[in-house]
């Protein structure tokens, strides 16, 4: 069954911009520029912090607990307040995350080279290549109760235990998706970036504010 619907609500960061009030943080995410920011405030009203990262990021993600980023040298850790826990020198190229079920711990794959890292005990950890059958990188994030949620073409796929699916049809073609924190997937589109996050009946979604320079 499809579910075409879109919850978009317009950002409202101006607002607690104004106010002096600092907002809660939501989680990080990686802008087009290739900046680590932190997402504050609501679901609706988000507000994009400035960058805490030097060098251009290429992939990252956040679970609420533990963030992670991998540059064209290095993959990085970082706690709640983006302050870095650990670096590891990396071959230039891409990376894929999966966090443990309490955001504390990390499995790290790159593709370009195919070699596997843990994240655990306060640094990574190469994992053997006869290990890898047990940490398998899924196709799509894991959600919470089993579920999982994957990109076709210009959809989000949320996908139950039983193999139902829920379709949310964006205007265009996704490019990726990363978590963003605890419950929240960040969604980069060709023409826009949105956050979304479980609800009862699917996915609720809110578009992301522009970086500014």
């Amino acid at each position: 069954m499809k579910v075409h619907c879109l919850i978009l609500v317009a950002a409202a960061g101006g607002l607690l911009a104004q106010s002096g009030i600092t907002p809660p943080r939501v989680g990080y995410i990686r802008d087009e520029a290739g900046a680590l920011r932190p997402v504050y405030g609501l679901a609706g009203s988000f507000v994009l912090g400035r960058p805490i990262n030097k060098r251009p990021v290429i992939s990252a993600a956040f679970s609420g607990r533990l963030g992670l980023a991998k540059t064209a040298a290095a993959l990085y850790a970082f706690d709640r307040e983006g302050q870095r826990l650990g670096r590891l020198a990396a071959a230039d190229g891409p990376a894929q995350f999966v966090f443990s079920p309490d955001g504390s711990e990390a499995i790290v794959f790159l593709p370009d080279t195919s070699e596997w890292f843990r994240w655990r005990n306060g640094g990574f950890q190469p994992v053997p290549i006869e290990s890898t059958e047990e940490t398998v990188i899924p196709n799509g994030l894991t959600l919470a109760g089993g579920k999982s949620l994957a990109v076709q073409d210009n959809e989000l796929v949320l996908r139950a235990p039983d193999g139902t699916e829920k379709r949310i049809t964006s205007t265009g073609p996704i490019l990726s998706i990363e978590w963003m924190g605890e419950n929240w997937i960040y969604v980069t589109e060709r023409s826009r970036h949105t956050a979304a996050r479980m609800a009862l009946d699917g996915l609720e979604v809110y578009r992301i504010p522009e970086a500014a320079p």
